[in-house]
């Protein structure tokens, strides 16, 4: 990892516990996760086992703290008509498939 990665990294590491700390919410989570997945990349390329270290260490306080938002949330998800919550498995015909049917689309699901 060079030294520039490192000092990126460093300011990174700032900016995500300052976002981990602000009451994310789940679009927030997403970005929050984004940026997650592209240090990790990042470290697997590094020869440095403190930085290493240090990410893991923030890898699982983020998991700690989604699982937190996710247990508070969940329920206020799962009931009917909440435009706030993010797309579920029991709103995504409604959401984003039965509406291209409605249009005479033909979406293509995989």
């Amino acid at each position: 990892m060079s030294e520039k990665t490192t000092q990126n990294y460093q300011q990174e590491f700032r900016n995500l516990f300052l976002a981990l700390n602000s009451n994310p919410d789940y679009k927030e989570w997403c970005d929050l996760y984004k940026k997650l997945v592209y240090w990790e990349l990042e470290m697997q390329k590094s020869d440095s086992p403190e930085m290493l270290e240090i990410f893991t260490s923030q890898k699982e306080e983020a998991n700690s703290e989604f699982c937190k938002f996710v247990d508070k949330n969940y329920t206020k998800w799962v009931k009917a008509g909440n435009a706030n919550s993010p797309v579920m498995s029991h709103t995504l015909m409604q959401t984003h498939v039965f509406p291209h049917l409605e249009k005479g689309n033909r979406p293509f699901l995989y």
